[in-house]
């Protein structure tokens, strides 16, 4: 009986990182691509009308600007005529869970055109996270972004688009390069363009934004949770639902000429528990913060497994020290507690660092007011 048992558990473990396998492949902790070159072992390209692989409309020719000495653009070319493309995409083979992600952009222009940098989980129950640039200024001449999440199992896709024209944001995507960064975690989503917070949506706080099509009050919608593809696309919006009042995709189908979308960069850095990754869960419990989000104060809770000397420092966004908690001071084995005060900071995201003579580990935390 206990050997039939041993063996059914075995076989269920052996289904469920079968499952696993299929369901997430490969889910790295850090990833770079400078694009020197279009690496397959990296990206996917696909061609939307067609649904082939790899026939998308994505090049890299002799024409290509350089960004700096060593690196070189990847290009995503969009050619409407005769309707012949409707997206140009690349996905990552791998996926990807909670942490930071950016990416160094410069996107078309052109009536009706989308350009994207977003996560997406493809499985039964798909989840989305999105960075929308809209390629035609809106009725009030400014460009704007659309910036979101959607989870298929509560049907609601959850947006606000922002103003990039406002007098705090103050930003033409479409004017160079810029930085784009998405910081997803278990209790919170923000978006940057060029280390500028340009929304933020937090489970437990009352936002107004567009839920599908509408504006309304919402709370305790929860972030998506599922291991995702890193996905750059340049597509006609022809079709597809946006709020209206805004003039905004406009007709892509009326979009006649060859537009680009240039990726100068993009890179993820792993900041929390990331899924079933048990190893790195017990890692990130050796520093904690609590509580976090924050809004005047918090504990840091740290565990060393020897005596040893602790320097705590707190950096932002940018990576810029704003707090030295501690410099090479010493600390007993076991936990240890340290009070974090954060009134004199202003919201947003910042990392706190202990590093000890054994040990460094970095956690993000947040601050809202």
């Amino acid at each position: 009986m206990k050997k039939h048992l041993l063996y059914i558990i075995s076989l269920m473990i052996t289904l469920l990182i079968f499952v696993s396998s299929i369901c997430y492949g490969q889910i790295d902790k850090v990833f770079a691509d400078h694009f020197a070159d279009f690496d397959e072992n990296y990206w996917v390209k696909m061609d939307a009308v067609t649904k082939t692989w790899p026939s998308a409309n994505i090049g890299k020719p002799k024409s290509f600007n350089i960004s700096n000495q060593n690196d070189t653009e990847l290009k995503l070319k969009l050619n409407n005529e005769n309707n012949n493309y409707f997206t140009s995409e690349i996905q990552s083979k791998s996926f990807f869970g909670y942490g930071t992600y950016k990416s160094r952009l410069k996107v078309s222009k052109g009536d009706g055109i989308i350009n994207a940098f977003f996560l997406y989980s493809d499985t039964t129950n798909k989840e989305e996270i999105d960075f929308e640039l809209f390629a035609k200024k809106g009725v009030n001449g400014h460009y704007y972004v659309m910036v979101g999440f959607f989870i298929e199992s509560s049907t609601k896709h959850i947006y606000e688009i922002v103003d990039l024209g406002s007098d705090n944001i103050n930003i033409d995507p479409t004017d160079g390069y810029h930085n784009y960064t998405i910081e997803w975690h278990s209790n919170y989503l923000m978006f940057y363009i060029d280390s500028k917070l340009i929304w933020a949506y937090l489970p437990y706080k009352t936002i107004n934004c567009y839920v599908n099509l509408e504006r309304k009050d919402v709370t305790n919608i929860p972030l998506p949770t599922r291991a995702m593809n890193i996905i750059f696309n340049h597509w006609i919006a022809d079709g597809y639902w946006y709020p209206t009042e805004l003039g905004l995709p406009g007709q892509g189908r009326n979009f006649k000429d060859s537009t680009e979308m240039l990726i100068d960069y993009v890179q993820y850095l792993n900041s929390e528990s990331n899924f079933i990754d048990n190893n790195l869960f017990n890692q990130n419990n050796l520093l904690s913060i609590n509580p976090n989000p924050i809004l005047n104060a918090s504990e840091i809770n740290f565990i060393l497994d020897n005596p040893s000397k602790v320097t705590l420092t707190v950096s932002n966004n940018l990576g810029i020290e704003v707090k030295r908690l501690f410099d090479n001071a010493y600390f007993e084995q076991g936990t240890n507690k340290i009070s974090l005060c954060t009134s004199e900071l202003p919201s947003g995201v910042y990392y706190c660092t202990m590093s000890s003579e054994t040990n460094r580990i970095t956690k993000s935390f947040l601050i809202v007011r």
